[in-house]
């Protein structure tokens, strides 16, 4: 199989479940790698990453361990869209087929809250000071200033979700983070 450098991966159960657990052996680029695959940002972008030489290696390794499936690729045309969106039920009641999105990891219950038809101000909100202020807590100001500033930067729960795995890893690779993890993903989960 050829890949693409404008190829969109997301994780499979599976590979939801080695963020989670770390239990498959990867390496860490490996699993650097996984963490970034979220179904929004393309290869080229992977590679730009600090560290990642072969991409299309880790990228053909993981794909072959099913952590990681295909979710589109430049060679993608418009007229094609619509038979990886039904084969794929993350894609499925799309109200625009043309149009891919940006993958929701799944939370502890399997799936985010639905949204609301309109922003709701309120809990967004919330959430990014939950996000935020668990990572001062836990990881600390100086540990967390790059991601505190992407969830600044955020302007709907659409874009809270896309850095949600990073804030899970972040919190994860503390001691006391991990104790507490299903409580506060619980907590968040919410009001994302």
């Amino acid at each position: 199989m050829s890949i693409t450098m404008n190829a969109v991966f997301i994780k499979t159960p599976k590979g939801r479940e080695e963020i989670e657990s770390k239990a498959g052996g990867l390496s860490l680029i490996t699993r650097r790698v996984l963490i970034f695959l979220d179904g929004k940002r393309t290869l080229r972008e992977i590679q730009t990453l600090p560290k990642i030489d072969d991409v299309e290696q880790i990228i053909r390794n993981l794909e072959s361990a099913g952590y990681i499936q295909l979710v589109s690729s430049e060679s993608t045309t418009t007229g094609s869209q619509a038979s990886p969106q039904s084969a794929n039920p993350l894609l499925a009641n799309r109200s625009n087929p043309n149009i891919l999105p940006a993958f929701i990891p799944p939370a502890r219950n399997g799936n985010f809250r639905p949204l609301p038809e309109h922003h709701d101000a309120a809990q967004f909100k919330m959430a990014k000071n939950f996000m935020t202020n668990t990572l001062n807590a836990f990881v600390g100001t100086f540990g967390s200033s790059a991601l505190i500033s992407r969830i600044d930067r955020c302007e709907n729960h659409e874009a809270l979700r896309e850095i949600y795995a990073d804030w899970l890893n972040a919190i994860m690779n503390t001691k006391q983070g991990k104790k507490d993890l299903e409580n506060l993903k619980t907590k968040l989960l919410e009001v994302l």
